[in-house]
């Protein structure tokens, strides 16, 4: 492959019991030490678990934090205003000096969270379309709304997820990332296509759009603890039966792991968003970069002395 592997983490700012805030915010800070080129944190007014709301946590990581991207992952940004989401965001890119990515959703999966926000469920996809095009148009240095100051970056990156048609079309449009979640690595290939086929039907050339995949990973030496301890994790969260969830997570040891990654990166992925199946952030942190490093040493070509003077 031509492109070098970025792996970012989904920092939990859910779960049962939920941890202070503080700490949250502190595994942030750990994964930029660690090497992670993202940090990632979920979106929800209201789940099964208790949350921390999204944007604040990304804007206490903006401060405590100097390299790695701080993004959404994903931003249900329909259940707000959309130019409350695009000043927020924008100062949140002050306040990392350019560091911020926005990944969007459409959701739908808690329809209490709708109707605590007055928001439609049956509109969240026109909404959000609604919503990508006009944050384009609210974060240009010039834009007719009088939203001052603009954002630190040219264009805050925009990915969206979903691997709906309808999905594919609003990131074609509007978007410089995919966000792929729940697939195998022959339909991630699949959507990853058909992506490409209708950035190109919208004058888009399909090198603008970023590859990425968001997946529940967990890593152990006895594979089968791996998935018995991911499964009680996403089965709380979710408030379901996790065994169908199997084939879309990651769960096993390091070369299974490292096996399963792999296959996406053939699928055409670049950008890995592990999301840690459990709530031993700091542990399985370190364990995912040192797939991170197998992973990496598969695809990408070894720097030599030569080239390195």
């Amino acid at each position: 492959m031509t492109q070098p592997l970025h792996f970012g983490v989904g920092i939990n700012n859910f779960g049962s019991p939920l941890r202070t805030a503080s700490d949250v915010i502190g595994s942030a800070v750990l994964a930029e030490e660690l090497g992670y080129s993202s940090v990632w944190f979920g979106d929800h007014l209201s789940f099964h678990v208790p949350l921390y709301e999204c944007l604040s946590m990304m804007a206490a990581t903006a401060v405590v934090t100097r390299k790695v991207t701080v993004a959404s992952g994903v931003l249900l940004g329909v259940l707000r205003h959309p130019a409350w989401v695009a000043k927020s965001v924008s100062t949140i890119d002050a306040l990392s000096e350019g560091r911020v990515l926005v990944g969007l959703g459409v959701g739908g999966e808690n329809r209490a969270e709708f109707e605590l926000a007055g928001v439609p469920l049956e509109e969240r996809g026109r909404r959000t379309t609604e919503l990508m095009r006009s944050l384009r148009e609210m974060w240009l240095a010039d834009n007719p709304h009088g939203l001052q100051p603009p954002p630190v970056q040219s264009r805050i990156p925009l990915w969206h997820g979903g691997r709906a048609d309808a999905a594919l079309a609003r990131t074609a449009r509007f978007g410089d990332g995919w966000l792929g979640a729940f697939v195998t690595p022959e339909r991630y290939a699949e959507r990853w296509s058909a992506l490409g086929s209708l950035a190109a039907d919208a004058g888009r050339a399909p090198e603008e759009l970023t590859p990425g995949l968001h997946v529940y990973i967990r890593v152990d030496d006895d594979a089968d603890r791996a998935w018995r301890e991911a499964s009680a994790f996403i089965g709380d969260v979710y408030a379901i039966d996790p065994e169908p969830m199997r084939r879309y997570c990651i769960a096993g040891n390091a070369d299974q792991c490292a096996d399963e990654i792999a296959a996406f990166v053939e699928a055409g992925v670049t950008h890995v968003i592990c999301r840690i199946a459990g709530s031993d952030l700091e542990d399985q942190m370190a364990r995912i970069m040192e797939v991170a490093a197998r992973v990496r040493a598969r695809f990408e070509p070894a720097v030599t002395t030569e080239e390195m003077a």
